[in-house]
C-alpha cells in the first residue's frame, strides 16, 4: 500500500469513529433531554401535592380543634347530666320518705279518730 492509500484508510477509520462517538453523543443528548423533562414533571407533581398537603394538614388543624370543642361540650353536657341525675334521686328518694312520713302521720291520726 502506498502511503497516500494509508493516510485515505486512516481518514476513513478516523471519520468513522468521530461520527460513531457523534451518534453516541446525539442518543445520550436524548436521553438527557427525556430526562430533564421527566424531572421537571416531577417536581411539578411535588409542588402540587405540597400544597394540597398543606392545605390538609390545614383542614386537618381545624378539625381537630372543632372535634375537641365537641369533645369538651359533651363532656360537660355528661356532667350536669349526671348531676341533673343525682339531684333527681336525692329528691326522689326524698319525696318517697315524705310520703311515707305523711302517710304514717295520716294513718295515724285517722286511727285516733275512728
Amino acid at each position: 500500500m502506498t502511503e497516500n492509500t494509508q493516510f485515505i484508510n486512516c481518514y476513513t477509520e478516523l471519520k468513522k469513529g468521530l461520527e460513531d462517538l457523534q451518534r453516541q453523543r446525539d442518543k445520550l443528548q436524548c436521553q438527557i433531554e427525556k430526562q430533564h423533562e421527566e424531572k421537571a414533571l416531577l417536581q411539578n407533581q411535588i409542588e402540587m401535592l405540597h400544597a394540597k398537603l398543606s392545605l390538609v394538614n390545614d383542614s386537618l388543624v381545624k378539625n381537630m380543634a372543632t372535634r375537641n370543642a365537641y369533645d369538651k361540650s359533651i363532656a360537660d353536657a355528661e356532667a350536669a347530666y349526671l348531676k341533673i341525675v343525682e339531684s333527681s334521686q336525692v329528691l326522689l328518694n326524698m319525696v318517697r320518705r315524705e310520703s311515707a312520713s305523711l302517710h304514717q302521720k295520716v294513718s295515724k291520726d285517722f286511727r285516733h279518730e275512728s
